[in-house]
This record gives structure tokens, sequence and C-alpha cells, in this order.
């Protein structure tokens, strides 16, 4: 998923699995500066099958992503989560405030 200046995408997906299914999931986010990315993913499973979600977030400076996986799964299900956000800036972090 590719997004240009100032532009907002917003996914969902849906995946619901019958016992014994293997699902692998794939999102791959670059965003240009100052857009907005919204990705929902949720995935219902049944007992037996396992899943495995990778999301990966490669963000220009100034957007604003967020990523939000819900996994509803039954007993026995096996889940493997993996989350990388790579922004291409690095981030600075505030100097303390010196105590009086």
């Amino acid at each position: 998923m590719y997004s240009s200046e100032n532009n907002r995408v917003t996914t969902h997906v849906t995946i619901e699995t019958t016992p014994g299914c293997t699902i692998k999931t794939r999102a791959t986010i670059e965003g240009a500066r100052d857009s907005r990315v919204i990705t929902l993913v949720t995935i219902q499973t049944t007992p037996g099958s396992r899943v495995t979600t990778r999301v990966t977030n490669e963000s220009a400076r100034e957007s604003r992503l967020t990523t939000r996986v819900t996994i509803q799964s039954a007993r026995e299900s096996r889940l493997t989560k993996c989350f990388t956000i790579e922004p291409t800036t690095s981030i600075r972090k505030s100097d303390p405030q010196p105590k009086k």
C-alpha cells in the first residue's frame, strides 16, 4: 500500500477460517509525509487453525500510522504475531528539564 502526501488510507480486512486452516497475512505500508494510514485486521479462527500476521509500517516524517490487529481465536489455535514499525527518519527525544 502506497500513499501520497496528505492522503488518508483506511484498510479493513476480515478473515474467517474453518477448522485446520493455515492463514498467513502480510501488510506493508509505505506512507509519504503527512499521510494518515489506518489498518484494521480482524481474524476469527476455529480450533486447530494456525494464524500468522505480519505488519510492516515504513513511513516518512510526520506521518500518522495506526495499526490494529484483533485476533479472535477458538481454543487450541496457534497464533503468531509480528509487528514492525520503521520510520525513515530518526525520532529525537526532548532533553530533560534541569532541576531547579
